[in-house]
């Protein structure tokens, strides 16, 4: 399965996110956006856990092994919970532990290809109710089959039987704002395709760029802020005074 991260164009791989960037373009919460990256990655054979790697360089060490020993409990917990074997007396909605939160929260970078997925569980947990370990299992049911970390990002999720039951309509919108390039997802429309906004991660850093340009759209959301028009913003960038309007929905969607 590291062979095919490592076949991987790069800058699907790469962190570009931070969490609140993926919460406010996906919609799916924080606490989702961590568990998904947690067990993810914890189960992607790296050689240390991501939490431990992505804690602040500024947080001293008895600090650091504090967190990650109460994330690591944390983390016992959920599993127990959620095979069924667990007694414990914690909520089985208990978050994540704070202090981990705290110490973690600005490290936190999701990759393109990790933002696809969340999106696409967020849209099949809004479509279907379904339980967020039960996604899990499914997708590395289809992880290890196809022998790659991320199938709800790559072009056989189309084909899958998930795909085509009761919430076929709901994923279905979602999948069509991609683009595929090989076998994944290489960029999203998250407007729809009638629309010239688009996520590209050879674009704008992956940030969310005017299509086949790349002008950000907060390039264009600051230069509105500071008081210039809609028409002297499409001149200046050489763009279709639409292609700003568009720019503009998309940032009040996201509160940007």
């Amino acid at each position: 399965m590291l062979d095919a991260v490592d076949r991987l164009d790069a800058a699907l791989t790469e962190g570009s996110y931070t969490e609140r960037e993926t919460h406010s373009m996906t919609g799916v919460s924080k606490i989702s956006i961590r568990r998904w990256l947690a067990w993810g990655r914890h189960n992607s054979q790296e050689p240390e856990p991501f939490w431990e790697g992505k804690i602040r360089a500024d947080v001293i060490p008895e600090i650091r092994q504090q967190a990650i020993h109460e994330f690591e409990a944390y983390r016992e917990r959920r599993i127990d919970l959620e095979i069924g074997r667990g007694t414990s007396r914690r909520s089985p909605n208990e978050s994540i532990p704070d202090l981990y939160q705290r110490i973690h929260s600005d490290a936190l970078s999701v990759s393109f290809i990790e933002l696809i997925e969340i999106l696409i569980v967020g849209s099949i947990r809004v479509a279907t109710g379904k339980k967020f370990q039960e996604i899990r299992a499914c997708h590395d049911h289809m992880s290890e089959d196809w022998r790659t970390p991320f199938p709800f990002a790559h072009n056989n999720f189309l084909e899958m039987p998930l795909y085509r039951g009761k919430f076929q309509d709901a994923v279905g919108k979602t999948l069509e704002q991609m683009d595929y390039k090989g076998d994944y997802v290489a960029t999203w429309y998250p407007m729809g395709k009638e629309q010239p906004i688009t996520v590209d991660p050879h674009r704008g850093s992956g940030a969310p760029v005017i299509k086949g340009r790349r002008v950000r759209v907060q390039d264009i959301t600051g230069r509105f802020k500071a008081g210039e028009s809609v028409d002297f913003i499409a001149y200046d960038f050489d763009l279709e005074r639409t292609d700003v309007e568009a720019a503009l929905r998309y940032a009040l969607r996201l509160s940007l």
